[in-house]
C-alpha cells in the first residue's frame, strides 16, 4: 500500500496557506490553485482547508470569489489614476468562462495598479461612456456600436480584446487564435493521433482562427486530410444545445481518433454525450481551449490550450499605463497560448514543437455505430 499522506492541523494549514498566498501575491498571480491542488501542497483535507480559505476571507487576504475560482486580495493602490470601463455584451457573454475570468483578473491587476474598474453588460450611455478615462471592450464578432466607436474616435482610449476589433478600434489586446490552434494540433500529432476532428461555434472570429490555425497545421503534417468539422449554432444557450444534439450522433460516427474543442462551454456537453452504451474509446484523444483552472478540476483533467487571460489582463493594465503617461504603444499585441497537459491526451504530447510529424499509431481506431440511448 502507498504511503499515507500526514495531515497538518488546522493552525498549521492556516499559518501555510497565508504564506502561499504572500508569495503567490509577490507573484502576481490573481486566483488560488485548485481545492485539490492547495490540499496537497499544504498537506491538509478539503474540510480544513475551507475553514482556512474562510478565515483568509474574513482577513481580507481573499477579495472574492468568481466562476474560476478565488481571487488573491491585493495591495490598495497608492493613487487614482483614473476610471475604466470593461464593457462587455451582456449578462450571458461575461458569465463564458474565459469573459469571466479576463474581468475578474484585469479588475484585480487594474485596481492594484490604482484604476477603479466598473464592469457594463450591454450598451453604455453616452453620459456612462464620457466619465471614462478608458474603455476594455469584449464585445462580439460584430463591429463595435456607435457610441463606442464615436468615443474612440474622439478619446482614443479605447481597447479591444478579440482579433477581429483589429482596423476598428485603436488598441487590441487579445490570445493569438491562429496560433493556439496550430499548438492544439501540434499536441495531438506529438501524441501519434492521425485523424482528429474539430468541435466549435459559430458566431465568433476567435473560433474561426482557432480553426484555422488547426486546420493549416494538420494540412501541413497530414497532406489530403480532410478534418471533420461540427459547427453549433444558436445565440442562446437553449438553441445552441439543441443544435449539438442534433447534430452529435452523426458527428461521432465519422473516422477520428481525437477531438480538439475549440470553445468555452463545450466540454462538459461533449462529455454528456456519452453513456454507458456509448463510450469514449481509451485510446480517443481529446484538447480543449479552456482556462488553467477548469483544466485541472475537471476529471479527468483535461489537456487544455489555455486563454492567456492573465497575460491579456496584464498587457491591458501595461497598455493603460502608457496611454496615461503619453507614450507610444502597440495598436496590436497578440499574447502567446500556453499548453498544460491532463489525462486526455498521451504523456508524448509533453514535448510540441513547431516542426512536430504525426507518429504512426500502434492501430487504427474505428468508430463504429452505437445504439442510440433510450429516454
Amino acid at each position: 500500500m502507498a504511503p499515507r499522506r500526514k495531515i497538518c492541523r488546522r493552525d498549521e494549514a492556516l499559518r501555510r496557506l497565508r504564506s502561499l498566498v504572500a508569495e503567490l501575491r509577490v507573484a502576481g498571480q490573481v486566483f488560488l490553485p485548485s481545492e485539490r491542488t492547495l490540499c496537497e501542497q499544504i498537506g491538509t483535507s478539503r474540510a480544513t482547508l475551507r475553514i482556512a480559505l474562510a478565515e483568509l476571507e474574513k482577513e481580507g487576504l481573499l477579495a472574492s470569489s468568481s466562476a474560476q475560482g478565488r481571487v488573491i486580495a491585493g495591495t490598495a493602490p497608492l493613487a487614482d489614476k483614473g476610471r475604466v470601463l470593461f464593457v462587455a455584451r451582456g449578462r450571458d457573454w461575461i458569465q463564458l468562462p474565459a469573459w469571466n475570468r479576463l474581468w475578474y483578473v484585469f479588475k484585480e491587476l487594474a485596481g492594484r495598479a490604482g484604476y477603479a474598474c466598473e464592469l457594463v453588460l450591454g450598451e453604455a450611455s453616452e453620459d456612462v461612456l464620457d466619465r471614462a478615462d478608458a474603455i476594455i471592450y469584449s464585445g462580439g464578432a460584430n463591429a463595435p456600436d456607435r457610441r463606442l466607436a464615436a468615443y474612440a474616435a474622439r478619446r482614443g482610449n479605447v481597447i479591444g480584446v478579440q482579433e477581429s476589433h483589429v482596423g476598428l478600434l485603436p488598441y487590441v489586446v487579445a490570445l493569438d487564435n491562429r496560433a493556439a490552434g496550430r499548438l492544439a494540433a501540434q499536441t495531438l500529432l506529438a501524441a501519434g493521433y492521425q485523424r482528429p476532428a474539430l468541435l466549435r461555434r459559430d458566431g465568433y472570429f476567435g473560433f474561426e482562427y482557432r480553426e484555422e490555425g488547426f486546420c493549416d497545421e494538420l494540412a501541413r503534417a497530414l497532406p489530403g486530410y480532410e478534418v471533420p468539422k461540427l459547427h453549433m449554432l444558436g445565440m442562446s444557450s437553449l438553441a445552441f444545445i439543441r443544435d449539438y444534439l442534433s447534430k452529435i450522433d452523426d458527428f461521432l460516427q465519422q473516422d477520428m481518433d481525437a477531438l480538439f474543442v475549440a470553445g468555452d462551454g463545450m466540454i462538459d456537453l461533449f462529455y454528456s454525450s456519452f453513456s454507458p452504451t456509448r463510450r469514449i474509446p481509451d485510446d480517443f484523444g481529446f484538447i480543449a481551449l479552456a482556462s488553467s483552472y477548469e483544466c485541472l478540476i475537471h476529471q479527468p483533467p483535461i489537456t487544455a490550450v489555455s486563454h492567456a487571460t492573465t497575460g491579456v489582463a496584464q498587457a491591458i493594465v501595461q497598455l493603460l499605463g502608457s496611454l496615461r503617461n503619453g507614450e507610444s504603444a502597440p495598436a496590436l499585441t497578440l499574447l502567446a497560448p500556453t499548453l498544460h497537459v491532463g489525462a486526455t491526451v498521451r504523456p508524448a504530447a509533453t514535448s510540441v514543437s513547431s516542426t512536430t510529424s504525426a507518429v504512426p499509431r500502434r492501430r487504427a481506431h474505428t468508430r463504429k455505430k452505437n445504439t442510440k440511448e433510450k429516454d
